[in-house]
């Protein structure tokens, strides 16, 4: 009997040598690009350590690579909680090309998981952006040319309310485009739990699709973002839920729209697209096109620009509006919405670049993302996207 007691509590007795896993569950990558809105990048940098100095991450790690004043280098910096409070510490300072590529670009963001390892990882993207279009665009023209403070403090006039769309960077030898970000990601290979798009545009669907096997999630706005772009002190903790093991991305997108319904009170339109649904919306799409349409109603297409001709009109306004075969447009609605599983507007934005002024958005409407499908503008590069491709 004494030896069976033995027996049975020997297991229980015996030290786990099974080593533990401490590689942290996640990682925030900050890819500030340019120096033309570097005043705002540093805000946005003391907004998230600001969210940080109370003690949220857990064993989570956030980085920026931030390109400073010397135009041909990238600082990697890291955010820790020590001490009491959040801290800003140096890993390393990279050269930056004299023209970024894919090769370039996924060097460093490997760079910068190597010095951040983590089980998953987000991607947030502080930058001018216009879409899907090919760099030197300009929409206004038609043409292809070669501390952190509170909203209010940033819009006291009318005047200096501007977008992060302010025109040419000072330094466009190191923007990219997307697909040009689609294939560094891919070299990396590392899939994004989200890719966040702190720049102009971005939620259109020629660009998103692009994205499809890159993330699982993509949450970016179909109009312009003021040039505050998100407010960071209340999305850290949606990124960071539970020291960073799971995150609220519809929350995120809430606090955006909220934070910008509250002051200034436009310019609060943003979507959550869901990536593994694309390729469905894709084949939705194609059977829109194969359909008979009517584009007599083309004008009264819901648009989130300020230029003369329109390159960037609602996707689900779209078809609603000119595809006559109502089995194929309501096959292609209940396709949208699984696609986009949050979506949130104001009843206005504001556009700086093009027509400046406020323009309206009718939330009945309101499919969370764009195409360029109907646009005049930039035709032959249009057929050259993937999207295009997948649809036609």
């Amino acid at each position: 009997m004494v030896l069976a007691v033995i027996s049975l509590l020997a297991p229980s007795c015996r030290k786990d040598n099974t080593p533990q896993d401490t590689t942290p569950p996640h990682t925030i990558i900050f890819y500030f690009v340019g120096v033309s809105l570097n005043s705002d990048f540093q805000r946005n940098q003391n907004a998230i350590e600001a969210a940080l100095n109370e003690n949220i991450q857990g064993r989570s790690r956030v980085i920026t690579c931030c390109q400073n004043r010397v135009k041909n280098k990238i600082d990697i910096t890291e955010f820790v909680f020590r001490d009491g409070l959040c801290q800003r510490e140096p890993l390393t300072t990279l050269d930056l090309p004299e023209q970024m590529n894919e090769q370039e670009l996924a060097s460093i963001l490997s760079k910068a998981m190597a010095l951040a390892p983590a089980t998953s990882y987000g991607l947030v993207i502080g930058s001018h952006g216009l879409g899907w279009l090919p760099i030197g665009a300009d929409p206004s023209t038609g043409r292809t040319a070669k501390g952190y403070i509170t909203h209010s403090e940033l819009w006291n006039f009318e005047k200096n309310t501007t977008t992060r769309y302010l025109g040419e960077d000072s330094n466009p030898e190191n923007i990219f485009e997307l697909k040009t970000l689609s294939n560094a990601l891919t070299r990396t290979g590392v899939k994004m739990d989200y890719i966040l798009f702190d720049a102009c545009f971005m939620s259109n669907i020629e660009s998103v699709y692009d994205l499809r096997t890159n993330a699982d999630y993509i949450i970016a706005s179909p109009c312009e973002i003021l040039r505050a772009g998100f407010p960071y002190l209340k999305v850290m903790p949606l990124l960071l839920k539970n020291g960073g093991t799971n995150h609220d991305l519809d929350g995120v997108c809430r606090a955006y729209y909220e934070d910008y319904l509250s002051d200034p009170g436009y310019s609060g339109v943003v979507a959550l697209i869901d990536c593994s649904q694309l390729n469905d919306l894709a084949k939705a799409m194609k059977d829109v096109n194969n359909a008979t349409k009517d584009d007599s109603k083309l004008s009264g297409v819901q648009t989130y620009d300020g230029f003369n001709n329109h390159l960037f009109f609602d996707l689900g306004d779209y078809v609603d509006k000119t595809c006559t075969n109502e089995e194929v447009k309501s096959r292609f609605k209940a396709q949208l919405e699984r696609t986009i599983p949050s979506k949130y507007t104001t009843s206005k934005f504001w556009a700086g670049y093009g027509n400046m002024g406020y323009y309206s958005v009718n939330a009945k409407v309101y499919s969370g993302i764009t195409t360029s499908q109907p646009s005049v503008m930039y035709q032959s590069n249009y057929k050259d996207t993937e999207w295009y491709k997948a649809t036609h």
